[in-house]
Formats: C-alpha cells, structure tokens, sequence
C-alpha cells in the first residue's frame, strides 16, 4: 500500500469532504486523515486510477516526506 495525497481547493465543505471520503472509501482507498480541500489516502498503486475517475475535481500525487532543518 501507498499514500496519496488528494487536493481540491474547492472542497472546503464538511459535507463535500464526508461525501468524497465515502466514495473514496467505497473503491478501498483507507482515509489516513483529511483537511478541507486534502485527503492523504492509503492504498494499493493500481487503485489510484479508478479511485481517483470517483474524486472528478481531485488532482492526486504521491506522498512526499520532507524534513526541514
């Protein structure tokens, strides 16, 4: 499993955001955590595709850890 990171600035909505995380969680996508407008999404490499055509408006990249000193 990976992380994604799923954005939508125009996803400030409690609602919105309850309902997409629903559908996300309906193609297996686990929800790590979420904030209005970004979802950091768990799952398999070969599910992000379709999870992604059930998020229309969402852009998604993979994870990126940074450290900054």
């Amino acid at each position: 499993m990976s992380r994604y990171v799923f954005l939508n600035s125009e996803a400030q909505d409690v609602k919105v955001l309850a309902a997409v995380q629903k559908a996300a969680r309906s193609r297996g996508a686990t929800v790590v955590e979420s904030v209005a407008g970004t979802m950091l999404l768990e799952l398999a490499p070969a599910q992000v595709p379709w999870v992604g055509q059930a998020l229309p408006g969402w852009r998604y990249s993979v994870e990126r850890k940074t450290t900054t000193v």
